[in-house]
């Protein structure tokens, strides 16, 4: 009999992993995807092998595998789901109850593998043909956003270079952009977080700020705001041929990177800093100085992970997988090194913002002037600090979500 290459183990590995890109396409750097493609698949040889092994049959090792693989994947979505159900007042959705449940259906399936299926060629045949079909889904998605254009055409009307002739005897000042993404007006705060902020406002005002009492911002999205502020105009007088109905960020996220605003600030001498963000799009890094808390030498003072860091997407995998299991057990996870990788994502947020507003005091030491860009994602949702500045850890999965998804009148 012709023997065919054994592919479906690692095409229903790689289908999580695929998936879960393809819903935060554009969100995530490709770079954080590698280490999760290379680690699962590894493992996933590895249980191959030792099944192999153990049955004497590759084809019946790959089927348990593949098994193990759809099973581990999903039990995370499983809890999520039933952790909410209760019977009176039982809560079923607990990892005392869904392990057995799980590793009892992983034994029927081994059962049926090892002592009913005979013909183990079609079957495997078949799980393959699934396995690209699933694969094909995302994968399309992922492809579909790759090759979205990111240069756009845009209204030469609108963006008009500005002749910024400045005499060289002028002391041009450094300009600070500072973004604190979610920050409330004074109102605002008071009404939904029973958050009196006067006394800051009044600081402020004493200072020689100005604070605009009923501002509002021009667009309702992070991404939307910057790109039309930092090309002085909106977006529909940017974007020439851009459908209003398009899903296609790239050229938004291009007009951030490459704004008019920089382009005018560097015609007359001034340098450009920028900040890691901690969300790609808003990630200006084509820069003069770039400071990021994770490869500034000096930036290890603000960070306590507790020594292991995973990223955001890594962490949404697991959480997502039979990790949860041991991200969730105290006894399990202090010992094999899992206890604490959610809380080092929000103490790398909590850092990072504390970082990119401290670092600002070293531009004015700086010789030259300098054109400094910090958007940073606080007090936007997750909340990382407490209502005196203290840290916190949110208990629940780390994620950038609006402040819908997290506040309940």
């Amino acid at each position: 009999m012709k023997k065919h290459l054994i592919y479906h183990p690692f095409l229903y590995s790689l289908y999580p992993i695929a998936a879960l890109l393809a819903k935060n396409v554009g969100q995530v750097r490709w770079s954080d995807v590698i280490r999760s493609i290379l680690i699962i698949q590894a493992i996933v040889l590895i249980f191959f092998i030792i099944f192999g092994f153990l049955v004497k049959d590759w084809q019946k090792a790959a089927m348990l595998c593949t098994g193990l693989a759809l099973l581990f994947f999903s039990y995370g979505h499983v809890y999520l789901v039933m952790k909410a159900w209760t019977i009176s007042t039982l809560v079923i959705g607990r990892h005392r109850y869904l392990i057995p449940m799980f590793i009892l259906i992983w034994m029927v399936w081994a059962f049926i593998i090892r002592r009913r299926i005979l013909n183990t060629r079609t079957l495997s045949i078949f799980m393959t043909l699934s396995g690209f079909i699933a694969l094909s889904l995302p994968s399309i998605a992922i492809l579909s956003y790759a090759l979205q254009p990111g240069q756009i055409e845009t209204n030469p009307q609108s963006i008009e270079f500005i002749d910024m002739n400045v005499d060289d005897s002028v002391d041009l000042p450094d300009i600070f952009y500072i973004i604190l993404d979610g920050y409330g007006r004074g109102d605002i705060l008071d009404e939904f977080y029973d958050y009196d902020n006067v006394d800051f406002l009044n600081f402020l005002r004493t200072h020689g700020f100005y604070v605009a009492d009923k501002s509002r911002s021009n667009y309702v999205s992070t991404v939307l705001s910057l790109s039309s502020s930092l090309n002085l105009d909106y977006l529909e007088n940017l974007l020439k041929k851009m459908d209003v109905d398009s899903d296609n960020e790239k050229p938004i996220h291009e007009l951030i990177k490459n704004s008019l605003v920089v382009s005018m600030l560097r015609s007359i001498g001034y340098r450009i800093i920028a900040f890691e963000t901690g969300y790609p799009p808003t990630v200006i890094d084509n820069v003069d100085i770039f400071w990021d808390i994770e490869m500034d030498p000096a930036g290890g003072m603000y960070i306590d992970t507790g020594g292991l860091l995973i990223n955001t997407f890594e962490e949404m995998l697991l959480r997502s997988s039979g990790a949860v299991i041991f991200l969730d057990s105290a006894f399990i996870g202090e010992r094999i090194g899992l206890l604490r990788l959610r809380d080092p994502l929000y103490a790398l947020h909590r850092q990072r913002a504390i970082y990119n507003i401290t670092k600002l005091s070293d531009v004015p030491h700086l010789e030259g002037n300098y054109f400094v860009f910090s958007h940073v994602l606080s007090p936007h949702p997750p909340f990382v600090f407490g209502e005196s500045g203290e840290q916190i850890t949110p208990d629940r999965n780390y994620a950038l979500a609006d402040g819908a998804g997290v506040y309940t009148p």
